[in-house]
């Protein structure tokens, strides 16, 4: 063993990371990389024997809509694991969800803009060697390699993951990746590959009495409605090639507004406040734009109060479906077979316009695409007659 290594194993072991300064942690980490780097292969892992299973660490990061999907495996594995303790590494962007969960004992939060050595990296390392996971889990997508090139500081018995996830070395074990297996599948295909029949496949979430208060609450001061026909109508800011053109949505609500009553209400974040300002400008009824004006889990009660609910391939659509609304899924450049709504077949329909070159999205790559043909070739009428087909706004007569 090395002078570094000893060195490493000692301030690890007494929790020191945490203390060190943004500079001195750099420093460290590099000479230890370098001692790791030198030292000798470690001999393969043995498969995971589940009863030996202590403690779980969950890496469960980016956005929404991968959290909702995740949900099934997570579950399934709780439930096969009882008596262990599980903790969770996110980057925060779907820790409302993570918490209604109730899954978890502990969460710890790493930004992607954290990955590279530093003191924040130090002191999320040192806090999950304290808890001495047994189990890594790396949930699908992870899409950060960087984040696995500190696992070997981890000191895990077993880390499961995908091919591409990081380095092989890291790994006791790295599925195959099917590109084109949905998303909630691939989840579950990690479950199974522990020795792990699926408990759960149902991707749903529990709403509480807040929650629900709060869209209540939010409802009961708008007027027009009920019935409402949610819309979303943003995505991540650098997938706006995902997006339905404003004036169809606009075109849309007007005509469900005609032929049922009742009010549209745009939904969303809040850096998507002034593109629903947009789209309600553009109808000739009244819209609400509650873009921004409600928490994630009391957006979800709105959208379960919500006759039907009409979004772009977004977190807000797997959420629409996770609290089992009516969901018109509206899909150009990615792939339904990876992301489609999870949810019964009567309760989510799913429309694009059959343009050749889409779906032209892969996993891991941005879209590129310029000028998203396949978007604006998805009329009006094919979504509005799609939604006639349902009989979803019949039932509310």
């Amino acid at each position: 063993m090395s002078n570094w290594e000893k060195v490493r194993r000692r301030i690890e072991g007494q929790g020191l990371l945490a203390g060190l300064s943004d500079a001195f942690s750099r420093f460290y980490w590099v000479c230890a990389s370098r001692a790791v780097t030198r030292s000798s292969a470690l001999p393969s892992p043995p498969p995971v024997i589940l009863e030996q299973v202590q403690s779980v660490l969950v890496i469960k990061y980016y956005g929404i809509g991968n959290a909702v999907l995740a949900l099934p495996a997570l579950r399934s594995l709780r439930e096969a694991l009882p008596a262990a303790r599980f903790f969770l590494l996110t980057d925060g962007r779907s820790l409302p969800l993570m918490k209604n969960s109730k899954l978890f004992e502990h969460i710890l939060i790493l930004p992607l803009s954290e990955l590279d050595p530093g003191k924040a990296l130090a002191q999320t390392i040192s806090s999950i060697q304290r808890v001495h996971p047994d189990l890594i889990f790396c949930s699908f997508p992870l899409l950060a390699p960087r984040l696995t090139e500190w696992f070997k500081y981890l000191r895990a018995r077993w880390i499961i993951g995908y091919e591409g996830d990081g380095p092989s070395s890291v790994f006791s074990q790295q599925l195959p990746l099917d590109t084109e297996r949905h998303e909630t599948q691939l989840n579950l295909d990690l479950i199974r590959a522990l020795g792990i029949t699926p408990a759960v496949e149902a991707a749903t979430i529990d709403l509480e009495e807040p929650d629900r208060s709060e869209a209540d609450r939010y409802l009961s001061q708008q007027s027009g409605g009920p019935p409402w026909y949610a819309f979303h109508c943003g995505s991540f800011a650098d997938m706006i090639a995902k997006r339905w053109p404003a004036e169809a949505f606009a075109a849309l609500g007007d005509r469900l507004v005609e032929k049922h009553g009742g009010r549209v209400i745009i939904v969303g974040a809040v850096e998507e406040s002034e593109l629903a300002a947009g789209i309600a400008a553009r109808m000739k009824y009244p819209a609400v734009n509650a873009a921004g004006r409600l928490s994630l889990l009391g957006t979800a009660a709105l959208l379960n109060r919500s006759s039907l609910v009409v979004s772009n391939d977004s977190g807000l659509m797997h959420l629409a479906a996770a609290v089992g609304a009516p969901l018109a899924a509206l899909f150009g450049p990615t792939q339904e077979k990876k992301n489609a709504p999870w949810a019964p077949a009567d309760r989510a329909i799913i429309l694009r316009s059959g343009r050749d070159c889409s779906p032209c999205h892969r996993v891991g790559q941005p879209i590129t695409c310029p000028d998203p043909e396949c978007m604006k070739q998805l009329t009006v009428d094919q979504v509005e007659a799609a939604i006639d087909q349902t009989g979803w706004l019949e039932a509310i007569k």
